[in-house]
């Protein structure tokens, strides 16, 4: 399992801001989210790995700055040299219900009105010569962040 994990971590885990304990949880949660059947929650992944749900949840718990590993990620995966640019998109995640945390009617550019769901909003960078995006932040946005 780590073996594979080192794949999508590399070098920045080695990087300073990874303690052992959470580098450990990262490496095993990649790996294990892709063998996950069903929906990817603590008590899924506590199943297919050898982690506890309760140590998800006390990591999880905790939090991390993920906008650095992203950065740091890109930095690996697009050459500096190469023309690159900043996109920002935001898309709506049509939802049903009244339960939904965030959950507001926001603007659909597809269909051109305000639609009833859950939006987020994406930082990405943009490799134009070699046609590569990677997304550096995503967030959801709520009514009161407006």
């Amino acid at each position: 399992m780590n073996g594979y994990g080192n794949y999508h971590i590399g070098s920045t885990a080695k990087s300073k801001p990874f303690s052992k304990p959470r580098r450990q949880l990262l490496l095993t949660l990649f790996a294990t989210i892709y063998v996950v059947c069903g929906k990817v929650n603590f008590t899924n992944l506590s199943r297919y790995s050898h982690l506890s749900e309760r140590t998800y949840r006390r990591q999880f718990s905790v939090p991390y700055p993920f906008s650095s590993l992203n950065a740091s990620l890109i930095d690996e995966a697009i050459a500096p040299r190469h023309f690159q640019v900043a996109a920002i998109d935001a898309s709506l995640i049509p939802k049903s219900g009244k339960a939904t945390y965030g959950l507001d009617r926001f603007w659909n550019g597809k269909a051109s009105r305000a639609e009833r769901g859950l939006e987020i909003s994406m930082i990405a960078v943009v490799d134009v010569e070699q046609a590569i995006r990677a997304c550096h932040q995503l967030r959801q946005i709520t009514a009161a962040a407006r």
